[in-house]
Order: C-alpha cells, then structure tokens, then sequence
C-alpha cells in the first residue's frame, strides 16, 4: 500500500500544471513523442524520470516512467503509467434501473487488495476466458459493456503479458466532473516496443468506451 500512495502522490505531481515534468512535449506530435521517449530510455540513468504527452481524437493521454531504486532507510519505487481524463458526460448511460449513471469499472490483479473506493453498484465479472479470469478480478457497473470492451483480442493479449496490471475508470475527485482512466503497473518498463503494445492497448480501450455494444 506504501507503493500505491506513493504512486497517486507522483500521479498529482505529474499532471498539469506542472507541465515542465513533460519537458514542454505537448507541442509535439505523437512521432516526435516516441522518438523523444526513446532517446530518453536509450540515454538512461537511474533514478529516472519521464513523461510523455500523447494526442489521441479529443484525449490528451499521459505516459510516466519512473524508476528509484532509494537507499539507506527508504524503499525503491517504480511505475509505468498511461492516463488521460475523460468529460464526465462521456461516461453517461442510461437504464431502465438506473438513469444518469456513469459507467466505471476497475480491473486489478488476483490476490490484490481493491486499491480504490467502492463504487456503488460495482459488481464482479466473469469474462469467460479463463487464463484472464484466473489473473484477474474484473468489476464493473456496467457488466455488459466492459465485456464489450475487454473482449478485444489485443487488449486481452497485453493483459496477459503485463500480469501486474491495474486498470481503472473512476471519478477524478467528488468535486471534479472529470473521470480518469489509467493503466499502472508498478515496474518501469524500458522496451519501446512493449511500451507501444500497451500504449495500443489502452487506446483501443478509449475507442470501444465510446462505440456501440452490439445488441445480442
């Protein structure tokens, strides 16, 4: 838990304004970004530190790395993190149950403690692949469109190649009418090519929130 809060410590650090954490990449396109990460990762020292602003449609989605080994009394810490805020009226759904809902949902490893709050009406989710289902414990207030969401080849792909994953939808604060979705794992990932992976992967999850769920 120790490395969880230090981890939402560095999250609010990193986002704006603190935008000289980003080294002013925002005026950047994506290319740029990619090229600029892996100058970085490449020319790497540690403690290490970076972050990435990449566009995707309408979203601004936030890449962090960081890696401190500590020392003397003080524990190591690492992280690897993809977040971007989402307009809480694109999280709106409408039930005959329940109307102006918004959907959340939070997926995080077997055996894990539930690291956020609880969500009124969230509910575990059976996903029907067993491998996932066996490492993962999946909750949702809207079981049928994270299904939707998460049946996706390539999402499921990286979810098991990045076991450690925590992935969650959730309000930003009780007064901010922003949601965040982020994926976290608490080791730094070095490789480009896995860090595009899961970069791919969480964009798909950002696409298929925003697309219609077939009627079955």
């Amino acid at each position: 838990m120790e490395r969880y809060e230090q981890w939402c410590s560095l999250q609010q650090l990193y986002q704006p304004p603190y935008q000289s954490f980003y080294m002013m990449n925002t005026v950047l396109n994506n290319d740029e970004q990619w090229k600029r990460a892996t100058d970085s990762i490449a020319d790497k020292t540690i403690p290490f530190q970076m972050g990435c602003a990449f566009s995707h449609h309408a979203f601004h989605i936030h890449l962090v790395i960081d890696m401190d080994p500590g020392g003397g009394f003080e524990s190591g810490f690492e992280l690897t993190s993809l977040s971007a805020d989402i307009p809480m009226q694109f999280t709106s759904f409408s039930t005959a149950l329940e109307n102006d809902s918004h959907f959340q949902f939070s997926i995080h490893p077997q055996g894990m403690l539930q690291r956020i709050g609880k969500i009124f009406g969230m509910e575990d989710i059976i996903m029907g692949n067993q491998s996932i289902d066996d490492m993962f414990i999946f909750k949702s207030n809207q079981p049928e469109k994270l299904k939707f969401i998460f049946e996706h080849e390539t999402i499921q792909t990286s979810l098991l190649n990045f076991p450690g994953s925590t992935i969650q939808l959730s309000q930003s604060s009780d007064e901010d009418e922003k949601y965040t979705l982020e994926w976290m794992l608490e080791h730094a990932i070095f490789d480009v090519h896995q860090l595009k992976s899961l970069y791919d992967s969480y964009t798909i999850i950002l696409d298929r929130m925003f697309e219609n769920q077939p009627n079955h």
